[in-house]
């Protein structure tokens, strides 16, 4: 997991991907008033969810992991908590291998860190790393976020 600010960009470029800093800069520089929500193809199986959503209370969001892809996580607008424990404390409660989407029991699991996210702030998560996102860090409120999902074969080329 690695988490930052998109305003200290160049700090950590050479501590990431050329792919993963390219969709970074895309984050920074995306003029979000003229986005849509949805799903946006980027390049070569690489793909980006747009969501307009509320934040919910604990007990209602679940802990989640991938296999194929890595997600970079970054709040346009609003806020949310999430936690992060390793996956090796996991225990799968429900799999969708078609959506590349793994669901953990949460009573399996204790938060390793929280990260909370305001508007400009990102995370990338791998799958060693599960994660609990949109979890309401003062009551449920209003949301919206981007989540590249970087397909695993491209960091390999």
């Amino acid at each position: 997991m690695f988490s930052g600010e998109l305003s200290l960009l160049r700090k950590y470029q050479d501590h990431l991907h050329e792919r993963v800093y390219k969709y970074l800069e895309m984050l920074r520089n995306a003029n979000w008033d003229e986005m849509t929500d949805g799903r946006m193809e980027l390049y070569d199986g690489d793909y980006m969810n747009i969501e307009t959503g509320m934040t919910k209370p604990v007990e209602e969001c679940r802990w989640e992991a991938h296999r194929r892809h890595l997600d970079i996580q970054y709040v346009v607008t609003g806020a949310e908590d999430v936690e992060w424990a390793p996956l090796l404390l996991g225990k799968v409660e429900e799999d969708r291998p078609d959506d590349d989407v793994y669901f953990y029991a949460a009573e399996s699991l204790a938060a390793g860190a929280t990260i909370h996210h305001q508007a400009g702030r990102f995370s990338i998560f791998t799958p060693e790393d599960l994660h609990r996102p949109l979890l309401a860090p003062q009551g449920p409120a209003s949301i919206r976020k981007a989540v590249v999902k970087v397909s695993l074969k491209n960091l390999h080329k």
